[in-house]
């Protein structure tokens, strides 16, 4: 409220008080201006008035579109108001009251019916802002309503014997090219100074609902008061040479009017134009009636509606040209949601300050890189409209965090960009970065819905020598990458190490994407499957083994899986190097079913990612593979981690019903970490639990995790599921896994993960069942 008040203009001040009379006053004050002021405009044409009574222009009708345009079809009936006033009270009139009043219904049925073509039917912006609304109001208000107010009215007054019937055509015309003058030269004005007045709105407006918006009024600079000043100087110059000089009632020079008028459109515009029109009518009335010897006002009546109706229409269309230049200039470099900048004007502004950098050693600037923690969430729960309004409020704010030398740009979807110019050192921007996460820590509401949204943002500096403004954009991705992992609402400064380890990291990108073509070429392959076994704890034989894939990397050696699953989930690549796994896994499975017969109750266990998982033809490859490696299906576990089904219940549902149809067994991998429930998994149909290591860790340690382990066990029991251990590394954890009666175990103190060969030969050795 302080800042509107303190932008408030002199207008917004001076007519704050009529908003708070009742509506009814507020419509006797606007229909008493109105009928006052057509009335005054009236007698003032009357002051130019020839030998004959005819005035050359009528600016009184405008004040008809002035006040239905400007505030409201509602108002016909007061049309009538202006021409009874001044017929009955100022200028009484010899002609009977009847055919005063039937002239004044003329007047609201003409202009009204205008009017409400105007704005019902033809859908014109009151205001003029458009090319399009010009025309129409030059056209239907100003050109075809006056030509039939007028001769009706000529009509009505030669009936009521005003005139002789011979003289119609002659004072239609004049009544015409008056009214018509009128309207062009004093509406458009007028109705741009609605358009600027405080109380303005984008709609029509009435005055009680004057509230005063927040508007930013300056006086105009030196230099445009001295140029507008010059031109009223040249408009009345050539008006005067034009309307003076001729001698007698010629009109030979009036052409010349043309010129500073279509110059004002060509170069100002409509507005400019507008006012040009109305001091060019004025002045031209006042030089021909200081003209005592003039007797031709039809030729100067004509005259002035043709240079009225040039300028307003060239002016016009040279406005909306520039606004369309300018709209597209606007759209090409901001951002269409939140208006900020958009990568466009970013990527210009980075070439002119990296170019400054190189130019200037002491100059120094950065870029903060900021992308939205969790911002799918909000897409994904409320919908992307609220998303939308939440990337709007983030702008806002991100433009209150900034320095007045700062700029932010919305770089796509959630990511923001923000120039933080001319610092003197790296502290400078993580200011601003630590301003910007502690105000998006505050909470936004959008539509009754709280939400709280964080920040990881990247920072990268000048300092270093760039050359292109795409290299300092990546690395500010670089620090917000590591920001990002660090956890959210975190800032990070980009500096080589990190470089280097992107590097390494694309590098690792594309050997494993050669890795993978390795497979899908069926050359040698780079990835390796190892078999650690799950034994029976009752009896200490081999049930069953893990596949669990290695990579053989030419120049690194052999990398877990940690070093590489996450970024082929990442990318894709789990897709075929899981079909692989599984193709690989059941077909060495079946191979040692058919050289150990009596080991044909051995089960393979193999892992399935989020991706695999959710592909829509896993079970059809499933399906493929156990039809090409002659497996039977029983002897196949596919594992599938406790948040997978817990995050896409319906689709896991879905899924493990249609893979349980083949006979394939299900297996909960990692089980205690999702906080799910036993009863709800056993809506799923598992075969097996395995329980995470970290419980069976801190077995043996004072009895810790004992309970829980127990209580798995035995609920499990009853829901007809068994139970393996994971991670079992020692003789005391085996005792007790035994007393808690769980099934299997795999772990360290059994065997590490086998290569084949390995596994074969433990399988010639170990104990049978």
């Amino acid at each position: 409220m302080g800042q509107m008040q303190r932008n408030s203009h002199v207008l917004q001040r001076l007519f704050n008080w009529l908003r708070y009379l009742p509506p009814d006053v507020q419509y006797v004050i606007l229909l008493t201006i109105y009928t006052v002021a057509g009335v005054a405009l009236k007698e003032l044409a009357s002051v130019f008035e020839t030998a004959e009574a005819i005035t050359p222009w009528d600016p009184s009708s405008s004040l008809h579109f002035v006040l239905l345009l400007g505030f409201g079809l509602r108002y016909i009936p007061a049309l009538v108001l202006i021409p009874l006033v001044d017929n009955l009270v100022i200028t009484p009139s010899d002609i009977r009251v009847t055919y005063v009043l039937l002239s004044a219904l003329c007047v609201m049925a003409c202009y009204g019916t205008a009017s409400t073509i105007l704005l019902n039917q033809l859908h014109i912006e009151p205001r003029l802002r458009r090319f399009q609304d010009v025309l129409w109001f030059a056209v239907v208000a100003a050109f075809i309503a006056p030509l039939a107010a007028s001769a009706s009215l000529a009509a009505i007054l030669a009936a009521a014997g005003d005139f002789p019937w011979s003289k119609w055509g002659s004072h239609f015309l004049h009544e015409w090219a008056g009214e018509a003058t009128g309207i062009v030269m004093l509406a458009p004005p007028m109705l741009i100074l609605l358009r600027k007045a405080p109380w303005s709105t984008k709609s029509h407006i009435a005055l009680n609902r004057l509230m005063p918006p927040k508007i930013n009024l300056r006086w105009p600079k030196f230099r445009d008061v001295i140029e507008r000043a010059i031109e009223v100087v040249i408009l009345l110059i050539v008006t005067w040479a034009a309307y003076s000089i001729p001698p007698g009632d010629s009109l030979d020079f009036t052409y010349f009017v043309f010129l500073p008028i279509i110059w004002i459109a060509v170069r100002k515009g409509f507005e400019r134009a507008a006012l040009a029109v109305l001091i060019v009518n004025v002045s031209a009335a006042f030089f021909t009636y200081t003209k005592s010897d003039t007797n031709s006002p039809l030729a100067l009546q004509f005259g002035l509606m043709t240079v009225s109706h040039t300028g307003l229409l060239l002016g016009a269309f040279v406005t909306e040209r520039k606004q369309s230049q300018e709209q597209l200039l606007y759209s090409a470099y901001h951002d269409s949601l939140t208006g900020l900048y958009n990568r466009a004007w970013l990527m210009d502004k980075l070439k002119q300050a990296v170019a400054q950098t190189n130019a200037n050693k002491n100059y120094l600037f950065a870029i903060l890189f900021l992308d939205l923690d969790r911002f799918k969430v909000v897409n994904d729960s409320l919908g992307h409209g609220f998303g939308d309004q939440m990337l709007i409020a983030i702008a806002e704010r991100l433009k209150i965090c900034l320095r007045h030398k700062d700029t932010v740009a919305r770089f796509g979807g959630d990511e923001f960009t923000i120039l933080v110019d001319d610092i003197q050192g790296v502290r400078e921007a993580t200011c601003v970065a630590e301003r910007i996460t502690q105000d998006l820590a505050k909470s936004i509401n959008l539509g009754g819905h709280e939400i709280f949204t964080t920040a990881s943002i990247g920072i990268a500096i000048s300092s270093i020598d760039y050359q292109q403004p795409e290299d300092i954009l990546r690395d500010a991705d670089i620090a917000m990458y590591h920001a990002k992992v660090q956890g959210t609402s975190r800032y990070a400064v980009f500096d080589r190490a990190m470089h280097d380890e992107i590097m390494q990291m694309s590098q690792l990108e594309n050997d494993l994407r050669r890795a993978v073509e390795s497979l899908e070429n069926q050359s040698e392959p780079q990835f390796q499957l190892y078999y650690q076994p799950i034994v029976l704890l009752s009896s200490g034989t081999i049930s069953g083994f893990e596949a669990l894939i290695r990579w053989q990397h030419p120049t690194r050696g052999l990398l877990p899986p940690g070093q590489f699953i996450s970024m082929a989930e990442e990318t894709g690549l789990i897709i075929p190097i899981g079909e692989w796994v599984l193709r690989e896994a059941c077909r060495q499975l079946q191979t040692w079913q058919v050289t150990f017969d009596f080991r044909a109750s051995l089960t393979i266990s193999v892992n399935v990612s989020v991706r695999q998982f959710l592909q829509p033809n896993l079970v059809e490859q499933v399906e493929q593979i156990l039809r090409q490696t002659d497996l039977n299906p029983g002897s196949l576990k596919l594992e599938i981690t406790e948040s997978l089904v817990i995050e896409n219940p319906e689709e896991a549902l879905a899924m493990l019903t249609r893979i349980k149809a083949l006979g394939v067994q299900l297996a909960i991998d990692d089980f205690g970490l999702g906080y799910s429930s036993l009863s709800r998994l056993h809506s799923f149909r598992v075969n097996t639990l395995k329980i995470d290591r970290s419980f069976v860790s801190r077995l043996g340690i004072d009895g810790e995790n004992s309970e829980i382990i127990q209580a798995i066990v035995m609920l499990a029991h009853l829901l007809g599921i068994s139970v393996t251990a994971e991670g079992v590394e020692t003789p005391a954890q085996l005792a007790k896994l035994k007393t808690l009666e769980c099934e299997e175990g795999q772990g360290y103190l059994f065997a590490r993960p086998l290569t084949s060969q390995a596994a074969e030969l433990l399988l010639s050795t170990a104990p049978e069942s």
